[in-house]
């Protein structure tokens, strides 16, 4: 997941079933801080990674 500033962009692998629910609750199961206003699908090639990580956001994002 990397928070770009204008959105937040996460690549999800898995069984096709699996990120279909994980696409579906994005919306209807965001934290409550969370502001969804749309979702954009996009078919990118496996790579295999595991785990979850969140990137720092740059440093000058949340700046004046």
């Amino acid at each position: 997941m990397v928070d770009t500033g204008a959105g937040v962009v996460v690549e999800v692998e898995g069984p096709p079933a699996a990120v279909a629910e994980f696409r579906r609750r994005v919306g209807t199961d965001a934290p409550p801080s969370a502001a969804v206003g749309s979702v954009v699908d996009e078919e990118l090639p496996v790579d295999g990674v595991a785990g979850f990580t969140i990137p720092a956001s740059p440093a000058d994002r949340f700046a004046g």
